[in-house]
């Protein structure tokens, strides 16, 4: 056109900026921007606002920013192409600024405007933004719209409200492929994989056909649960409808099998995949790494290597992982030291504990202090409980002593750090060391001993003893070794439970800051020493 001499007009640009845009050639975007300052366009707001959403689009917000700031006057779509940019990475915390100047400006924002803002708020995982829009949203009268309300469903789920995201999934008008994805994901980030499988038996049944995403994001459900027969299902669907070319997808199929112990299953489908990249090559060895082939894994790292992939910090974490449990001390410092050296990564702490764990199971704790010291590494928890647990393997009272010590004081909420250290006394032989642990934290938090409940004619040493084998206790000691550290403790008793029982478990409640719940066989709402329980006790 231009070589023909007819001069572009700035309906031609707009078009081309969209173009340039898609190629995602940084260098062709200036080009187009300078045609149309030399052309004396700039003044144009729709191309300006065509060059804001170019710009945005190949993530140079920078240039975007620019030109907004240097427009005359804007309308509603500038701010719709600057908010465009803050949906991920680095840029989008400034998304409820931007949402916060286009209201002051007096401008009115419509459905693109709250499908930016809303993924902006996804990604910041700022429920409390997120709910001054959607007040918002219910103001404009946009509440019924499906492109909004998918977003506000995603908002939610990503947040973790996932009743609010299932109400206002039953709300839409109609239900597409992105509502039924939003709210399959969601349920997939909450660790609720069996509500994410019926709910994608659900969208098949009314029709809606699975991309790329709603499978990979089953299919990690499946893996999650070790849902093989599912995972199947899911697998057969994905090579009929054509998907399982797709890396994410067929990583994910990867990923499903080693989770479910079908190694060899994994490795086929890794094998066979089409295309692979840095993510798939790491699921695979996470693969070998869970099934103990520590030899495949540093094996399957260096064809990695000779395919010409570079590895990210994942990479090394299982490669390291893996020299640490088959003992290969020399290997793991080579690969350690490779980081930096060779491939430039900084070390993570999660990379520090692998070396720690590596030098600690091998025994060398010299080396272990040494290290902790020359990588300024000591005041993070996860150090300190890497070498816990090689004190632990080792009998090492004296250094997992100091180690649980150091964690009590960064981190004193976690009760298997407790445990640990007691077990490692009780290798020792030092009993008194091991009735001390949540006793004297107990103690300290103000717990007296009521050995006038034990009514048995003996010493008072040996009634301070009885009331530890309570069988309340027996039962919390219990769930402190077996329960994850977030999750409540539930006790369940069928009698009633001791004044001294009952203060000891609210005390030991705000030592490991966990809430324990006691459940007792009595009507009335209260515990049996006829007091209404401080701590979270019902009947």
């Amino acid at each position: 056109m231009r070589c023909k001499g007819v001069s572009p007009n700035q309906h031609t640009f707009a078009s081309i900026a969209g173009v340039a845009a898609n190629l995602g050639d940084r260098l062709y975007c200036e080009g187009v921007h300078a045609c149309i300052f030399k052309l004396g366009f700039e003044s144009e707001i729709i191309l300006s606002n065509a060059l804001i959403a170019m710009y945005i689009k190949i993530r140079s917000v920078q240039n975007g920013w620019q030109v907004f700031k240097e427009m005359s006057s804007w309308n509603s779509a500038s701010w719709n192409s600057l908010l465009s940019g803050s949906h991920n990475g680095k840029t989008c915390d400034r998304g409820p600024s931007i949402f916060h100047k286009m209201l002051a400006e007096g401008f009115k924002p419509d459905i693109c405007t709250f499908t930016s803002i809303l993924r902006s708020c996804s990604n910041l995982l700022n429920i409390k933004f997120g709910h001054q829009v959607h007040a918002h949203i219910i103001k404009n009268g946009l509440k019924d719209n499906n492109l909004v309300g998918t977003s506000l469903i995603d908002l939610y789920a990503k947040n973790g409200f996932l009743a609010d995201a299932e109400l206002l999934f039953t709300q839409l008008i109609e239900r597409d492929l992105f509502s039924w994805t939003a709210l399959i994901a969601g349920y997939a980030q909450s660790d609720c994989s069996e509500k994410a499988i019926k709910c994608f038996n659900h969208m098949q049944r009314q029709g809606a056909t699975p991309n790329n995403f709603t499978l990979a994001t089953c299919l990690s459900s499946c893996s999650n649960m070790a849902m093989l027969e599912n995972g199947q299902l899911l697998h057969s669907m994905a090579i009929k409808a054509g998907n399982s070319g797709d890396v994410f997808v067929s990583s994910s199929i990867v990923d499903m099998y080693a989770n479910c112990g079908c190694i060899e299953e994994a490795e086929a489908a890794f094998q066979g995949m089409v295309s692979t990249d840095t993510v798939s090559w790491n699921t695979m060895l996470f693969g070998y790494l869970q099934h103990r082939q520590g030899l495949k894994v540093l094996e399957t790292f260096r064809m990695m290597l000779d395919k010409g992939l570079e590895p990210d910090e994942v990479t090394f974490i299982a490669v390291l992982s893996a020299c640490s449990y088959m003992g290969f001390v020399n290997e793991g410092k080579e690969y350690f030291d490779s980081l930096t050296n060779v491939f430039g990564i900084v070390p993570t702490i999660k990379h520090c504990a692998c070396m720690i764990d590596i030098l600690g199971r091998a025994g060398k704790f010299n080396e272990v202090e040494s290290f902790i010291k020359d990588m300024k590494v000591t005041l993070n928890p996860l150090v300190w409980e890497t070498v816990l647990g090689a004190c632990r393997m080792h009998g090492n009272d004296k250094l997992g002593e100091s180690a649980a010590e150091k964690l009590f004081e960064l981190n004193p909420g976690i009760a298997s750090h407790y445990i640990l250290l007691a077990n490692i006394f009780a290798a020792k032989g030092r009993w008194e060391d091991v009735r001390r642990e949540l006793v004297e934290k107990s103690i300290l938090a103000g717990y007296v001993p009521k050995t006038d409940h034990i009514l048995n004619d003996v010493s008072d040493d040996e009634k301070l003893e009885q009331l530890f084998h309570h069988n309340e206790r027996l039962a919390l000691a219990f769930a402190l070794i077996n329960i994850n550290p977030v999750k409540t403790i539930r006790i369940f008793k069928n009698l009633h439970i001791c004044e001294d029982c009952h203060d000891f478990m609210k005390l030991v409640s705000g030592v490991i800051k966990q809430e324990i719940v006691v459940r007792l066989q009595s009507l009335d709402g209260k515990c049996s020493c006829s007091r209404f329980m401080i701590m979270n006790l019902y009947s």
